[in-house]
């Protein structure tokens, strides 16, 4: 491979290949990819958080969150982690089958003292009705407008949640 050919002859890759072979690690879910990430931070390379999205998109489609947590580490370690990275970290665990991690990724939202918008509180207030978590669907609903059409399944759960313990 090119990659190959770069190394033996003792060159370093350009910055501008590490991209697509991140990109192509990860769909090919190869470890050298973490090799490749690693390679990639310590090149001094700007890594943007369109990047990170971008590589965050190819873990969820891949089902490979183990690469996921290491680009969140990355952006945790630069202060740089925003809700919109971490609810497709959410989605990545989803798309894993992993939806009780995705629900603990909130965790990892409130340790950073950031506040779920309203994209991340729908998402996880579904996936969390799915894995019965219902105190996070209960947290989420506050972020919610109640009777917004687009939460009428949330709205739904929880007026099931308040008759089941009789509030209703």
């Amino acid at each position: 491979t090119l990659e190959q050919t770069v190394r033996l002859a003792g060159l370093h890759l350009p910055i501008e290949a590490y991209d697509p072979l991140l990109h192509v690690s990860i769909d090919a879910k190869s470890p050298h990819g973490f090799v490749l990430w690693q390679e990639f931070q310590d090149s001094g390379a700007p890594i943007t958080e369109g990047l990170c999205s971008s590589l965050l998109r190819h873990c969820a489609s891949a089902g490979w969150p183990g690469f996921a947590e290491q680009v969140i580490a990355y952006l945790r370690s630069q202060e740089k982690v925003t809700v919109k990275l971490l609810t497709q970290l959410m989605k990545v665990y989803v798309d894993s089958g992993c939806p009780n991690q995705a629900c603990d990724v909130l965790a990892q939202v409130h340790d950073l003292r950031l506040q779920p918008d309203v994209a991340m509180c729908r998402y996880i207030s579904k996936i969390a009705q799915q894995c019965g978590r219902n105190q996070i669907v209960e947290d989420m609903a506050e972020f919610l407008q109640p009777g917004d059409p687009n939460n009428f399944d949330i709205d739904l759960h929880m007026l099931k949640l308040a008759a089941k313990e009789g509030n209703v």
